[in-house]
C-alpha cells in the first residue's frame, strides 16, 4: 500500500473516535485489531479487489464466551490470516464461534463466510431478501447474458457492454458457494448469551441490508448503510422494475438509526465515528441533492437513456475518468435517481 492520502468526499460532520483508524486509512494501510468495548472487537479483513482495500469485521461476545463474527469480508490467504490473528487477539478460539452475521451480501462481506461455517460448523445469518439477490443456481453464462441485457435497456453502446459487464471468472470469484442457515430480520436479537444485540433491517445500498444495534456498549454497526466519508452505493441496474425504489427505502433506512444518534457509530470500512445524527442529515441532503440534479437533466431532456442522463452529472472525478466496473456503478445509481425521481417528483 502506498502512502497516498484520501479525497475527501463527504464526511465533514462525522468525528473520528479511533485515531489509529484515521491514520491507517490516510496512510493506505491496515489499522490494528481494537477492543471497541467489552465483548465488541474490530478486525481489519484486507480486500486488495476493492478500492475499499479492507472490511472491518466485527467480533460480538457472550458473557459465555462464544461470539459472531460480523462480515468476515473477502476470501483469500491473507484475509483468512488477518481474521485469525484477530481472533487470537481477542484471546477467542475458533471452536467457539456460533454464528456469522452479514449485514449485506457483497463479497468484500460475505465471501469468507462459507469457508468459516465450513471450517467451524458455525451458521451464516443473514436478511432473507439478500438471498434472492445471489443468483446462486444460475450459470455465470446466463448471469453474463441478463446483465448485458439490463446495461442495453438503459443505453449502454454496443461498443460499451463488454467494459462494464463482470467477466464469467470474476462472477465465478464473487458467487458464494452458500449462502444461509438463519434469517436474521428487523428487530431480531442476536443469539448471545447476556447480550442485547438487535438487528436493524435498513435497505437502500442493497435490499436485505442490516444494521445492527449494540445496546449494551451504545454502539451501532452501520455496514455500508453509513460510512464516515463516502455516501454508499444505492443503484439498481434493471430498468423493469418501476415500482422498486431503493433511493426511497434508503432515505427512510437513515431515518431509522436516528435514535441511537449518541452511539459511537462502527461501519464496515473506513473508521468508527459519533455524531451520527448530523451525518445521517449530511447523507440525507447529498442524496435529495443528486436526485434534484437528474431531475434536472430530465425537464431538459424527458426521453434521455440513463447513459445519457449519466453522462451529464457531477461525478467527483468526472464521467470521463470511470473506468467499465465505475461507469457500471454510476449507471444503477442515475438509474436508481430517475426511478426515484419519475415515482415522486414533479417534472
Amino acid at each position: 500500500m502506498t502512502g497516498r492520502r484520501p479525497r475527501r468526499v463527504l464526511g465533514a460532520s462525522a468525528r473520528p473516535t479511533s485515531q489509529r483508524q484515521v491514520d491507517a486509512w490516510a496512510d493506505y494501510r491496515l489499522p490494528p485489531v481494537e477492543c471497541v468495548r467489552p465483548g465488541l472487537w474490530s478486525v481489519p479483513v484486507e480486500c486488495l479487489e476493492f478500492p475499499i482495500r479492507y472490511t472491518l469485521a466485527y467480533l460480538l461476545v457472550g458473557d459465555d464466551g462464544r461470539y459472531i463474527i460480523v462480515d468476515p469480508g473477502w476470501d483469500s490467504g491473507p484475509s483468512r490470516d488477518h481474521l485469525r490473528a484477530g481472533i487470537r487477539t481477542a484471546g477467542l478460539s475458533e471452536e467457539d464461534l456460533v454464528g456469522i452475521v452479514v449485514t449485506h451480501a457483497h463479497p468484500d462481506h460475505l465471501a469468507l463466510a462459507p469457508a468459516v461455517a465450513d471450517h467451524t460448523g458455525s451458521w451464516i445469518g443473514m436478511h432473507p431478501r439478500e438471498v434472492s439477490h445471489l443468483d446462486v443456481h444460475r450459470s455465470a453464462d446466463e448471469l453474463v447474458a441478463r446483465d448485458q441485457a439490463q446495461l442495453s435497456a438503459l443505453g449502454v453502446p454496443a461498443g460499451e457492454l463488454d467494459d462494464a459487464t463482470p467477466d464469467i471468472l470474476e462472477i465465478e470469484r464473487y458467487r458464494p458457494a452458500r449462502t444461509l442457515d438463519y434469517e436474521i430480520v428487523d428487530g431480531d436479537r442476536l443469539p448471545l448469551v447476556g447480550r442485547d444485540v438487535r438487528a436493524i433491517w435498513t435497505p437502500g445500498h442493497t435490499d436485505g441490508h442490516l444494521s445492527l444495534v449494540d445496546v449494551d456498549n451504545a454502539v451501532v454497526l452501520t455496514g455500508d448503510h453509513v460510512l464516515p466519508r463516502i455516501s454508499p452505493y444505492v443503484g439498481m441496474l434493471d430498468a423493469t422494475l418501476h415500482d422498486r425504489n431503493s433511493i426511497a427505502d434508503y432515505l427512510s433506512s437513515l431515518e431509522l438509526l436516528r435514535p441511537w444518534d449518541g452511539y459511537e457509530v462502527a461501519p464496515a470500512h473506513e473508521y468508527r465515528f459519533e455524531n451520527l445524527g448530523d451525518r445521517l442529515d449530511e447523507l440525507r441532503d447529498h442524496t435529495q441533492s443528486r436526485s434534484k440534479e437528474v431531475a434536472a437533466v430530465l425537464r431538459e431532456d424527458p426521453h434521455a437513456t440513463v447513459w445519457q442522463i449519466a453522462q451529464r452529472l457531477s461525478w467527483s472525478r468526472g464521467w470521463d475518468s470511470l473506468d467499465g466496473r465505475n461507469r457500471r456503478a454510476a449507471l444503477g445509481e442515475t438509474n436508481a435517481h430517475v426511478l426515484h425521481v419519475r415515482l415522486h417528483v414533479r417534472l
